[in-house]
């Protein structure tokens, strides 16, 4: 019998790289008034208050095959996989049967976790995991590939908008809506927020774009300035 030392450790560049292409990530804040007046994130994410903020529920399908939390901040909340680890040792050590892919298997917990210094996002994490052997490509209608300047090859995932699903199935077949929604993870825009530094003359234009986009499209989002306290004021 082979026992197998949990390297915990130690981990090749190669397999870094392999776990990039296969981990898909879609990162948001938890909403209430206190993120929406939270000065930080206006600051450093939406050009010191001349950017939008988008509120949006997730419709989950019957079957689901992602992971959905919060993210931890600072080394304290790093002891949990110190104590794996410890555990794993141990475990290995006594002559167990140990899993070769055991970084692979603590690969979700590691992508919950960011510096204390990011603690002000608040951030909520969506975890899809779609592996695939090396040099091949994805083969799931959902993920996407481009290059960058670097000539790196970089995959993306979609998550499908709920309105653009239902207008694919009601040009297709009106019943279909329906059996879509139990398969695909897919995203309902609820509200749009103005910074209050966006100066009146563009808030007119966006104002104008995205309410002849809800009537075109069939959405059903409402739209919000804030003040200069970041309290917010209806506009549609």
């Amino acid at each position: 019998m082979e026992i197998v030392q949990p390297q915990i450790d130690q981990i090749e560049m190669n397999e870094v790289n392999d776990l990039k292409q296969s981990l898909f990530t879609f990162s948001m804040c938890r909403f209430d008034s206190k993120t929406l007046q939270n000065k930080y994130m206006w600051t450093e994410y939406s050009g010191n208050g001349c950017g939008v903020a988008v509120r949006f529920k997730l419709n989950k399908p019957e079957h689901h095959s992602f992971a959905i939390g919060s993210v931890l901040y600072g080394d304290d909340n790093l002891s949990i996989l110190e104590k794996i680890k410890t555990r794993a040792e141990c475990f290995a050590q006594e002559g167990h049967l140990f899993p070769r892919n055991f970084i692979d298997l603590l690969t979700p917990i590691f992508a919950f976790h960011k510096k204390s210094s990011f603690v002000l996002e608040q951030e909520v994490r969506l975890l899809f995991r779609h592996k695939k052997a090396p040099f091949e490509k994805h083969n799931d209608v959902s993920i996407y590939e481009e290059r960058n300047c670097n000539d790196s090859l970089r995959y993306f995932k979609e998550i499908p908008l709920w309105e653009k699903l239902k207008n694919n199935a009601n040009r297709s077949n009106k019943y279909l809506i329906d059996e879509w929604s139990k398969v695909f993870l897919n995203v309902q825009i609820t509200d749009i927020y103005f910074g209050n530094r966006i100066p009146d003359s563009k808030l007119l234009s966006l104002v104008k774009v995205l309410t002849n986009r809800k009537d075109q499209g069939g959405f059903t989002f409402k739209l919000w300035r804030l003040n200069s306290e970041n309290f917010e004021i209806p506009i549609i």
